[in-house]
């Protein structure tokens, strides 16, 4: 298992300092102050992750080319839709 946290890497001397409630502070060390502050959630044991909303997209592509396979095309893109989040997309994708 592993853990999930919503935010940006840190960049040159930034640290991510992750508390067992699953706050996560971005600071620079030696400072007492947080410049951000974020979520840590866990990831659950999980397949590999793939990006469906791309699938989709060939999916759609492939219906359009083979007109036999649309009723279970249709119902591939249903299941994929009924699929678990693991890890939510990012704004703007």
């Amino acid at each position: 298992m592993g853990i999930y946290i919503d935010m940006e890497m840190p960049k040159g001397l930034e640290m991510l300092v992750v508390f067992s409630d699953g706050t996560v502070h971005k600071c620079l060390p030696g400072m007492r102050e947080y410049v951000e502050k974020g979520t840590a959630v866990p990831v659950p044991p999980h397949g590999r992750l793939i990006d469906a909303d791309a699938l989709k997209v060939s999916l759609v592509f492939a219906e359009e080319t083979a007109e036999w396979a649309v009723p279970a095309l249709r119902a591939v893109l249903m299941v994929i839709d009924e699929m678990p989040t693991i890890i939510p997309a990012e704004e703007g994708e």
